[in-house]
């Protein structure tokens, strides 16, 4: 876990803008996380909530503000919520994350977010009710200042679409090779494939 300081620009992607505070080894799972960091949790909730998001240094008053970033088991967990294959997986609302029925902006209405506080509740309670929020979320930064990790889940959906090209082109190859002598049989569109994703210099063979 690291924290970096926003306000220093350019650095906060750098190496030097981000600060250790514990590297910990143990299950990746909400009761490490929260054995782990305990005080760390109580002194980000006890500045955010009872400081009027303030501190006092050498007689100057520095105004804070909080934000969670991280992959995004580490933001369930920090939430207090079920893994990413649950059925209300998504941090911010409580609809079926298969359900594509919804309108373009029914994700803006007051009804399907979450909140901090709801969350809390609904991890005092069992079964379905409780929209898999298992755990009291760690740290009482509002969900509006959850950051998702944009990174992480490009690279996933790249992943995704890559296999998807690269299964096409294979299946593409043993249609047309079924009609063909055995010598004269070729890999004409994943040979292709491979040389268009090279031509990008990046190693890639399938």
């Amino acid at each position: 876990m690291s924290f970096a300081l926003l306000d220093l620009g350019d650095d906060v992607i750098a190496t030097k803008g981000n600060h250790a505070i514990a590297v910990v080894k143990g299950k990746d799972n909400f009761k490490t996380l929260q054995e782990s960091f305990t005080d760390v949790f109580n002194e980000i909730n006890k500045l955010h909530v009872n400081s009027e998001n303030k501190i006092e240094v050498n007689d100057r008053v520095i105004n804070l503000e909080f934000f969670l970033g991280g992959d995004y088991k580490f933001i369930l967990l920090m939430m207090g919520l079920k893994g990413a294959t649950s059925h209300y997986t998504c941090v911010w609302h409580k609809d079926n994350r298969w359900d594509t029925s919804f309108p373009l902006h029914h994700s803006e209405s007051s009804n399907p977010k979450r909140t901090i506080k709801e969350i809390s509740e609904l991890a005092k309670k069992k079964g379905k009710q409780n929209y898999h929020c298992e755990y009291t979320p760690v740290v009482t930064i509002e969900l509006d200042h959850v950051i998702l990790d944009e990174l992480h889940l490009l690279l996933k959906i790249l992943d995704v679409l890559i296999e998807n090209l690269i299964q096409d082109a294979l299946e593409w190859d043993k249609k047309e090779n079924k009609i063909r002598e055995k010598a004269s049989k070729k890999n004409t569109h994943s040979t292709n494939l491979q040389t268009t994703i090279q031509s990008c210099g990046i190693s890639f063979d399938i």
